[in-house]
């Protein structure tokens, strides 16, 4: 945590001020990458301190499971990192998939037994679609094409919703 900078309103004023007056989307993109600040209305307000005044609505944030990711990646803190500082941060998400690949990922899915056959065939889905599968469902993300095969394959058959799966699934992954 030695390596963390102490923030202050003002300079972050300064910086969303920068970034408010770039010229280009590539220079707010360099402001972003470099401070963390994009604009906003609030710093209009002289009594709003941006450092203070910022809270995380832990309720929404618990039922969002967005809380592990805000101190990654909003307050730059890493668990593999000595002191703490994550300023390097995660890996970004792989492209989105094509509908009609993630249908087919689906469609196995749903048509699954638990056999080491589904296992092979969703396996050769591509790791995009399933990883966003997985993302979807709130289930870990690392691992092999198997890996994430097998325990997605068996999240389905221990959570199967019935003859609608697939085209609820559908509306969710595709139709956002």
């Amino acid at each position: 945590m030695k390596s963390w900078r102490l923030r202050d309103g003002e300079t972050h004023r300064r910086h969303a001020q920068a970034w408010r007056d770039a010229r280009t989307p590539e220079e707010r993109d360099d402001i972003t990458k470099e401070f963390g600040v994009r604009d906003s209305e609030l710093l209009r307000l002289p009594y709003w301190d941006p450092i203070t005044c910022t809270i995380l609505d832990s309720m929404h944030a618990f039922f969002l499971n967005s809380i592990p990711g805000h101190i990654r990646n909003v307050w730059g803190v890493s668990m593999t990192s000595v002191s703490g500082d994550g300023s390097i941060g995660p890996k970004p998400h792989p492209p989105l998939p094509y509908r009609h690949h993630v249908a087919a990922a689906l469609q196995i899915l749903q048509n699954s037994h638990g056999t080491d056959g589904d296992v092979t065939k969703l396996s050769k889905t591509s790791k995009p679609v399933l990883w966003h599968l997985r993302f979807q469902f709130g289930l870990r993300r690392a691992g092999t094409v198997i890996m994430l095969s097998r325990t997605l394959l068996q999240w389905v058959s221990s959570d199967f919703r019935g003859g609608d799966f697939i085209e609820d699934l559908i509306v969710i992954l595709i139709v956002e």
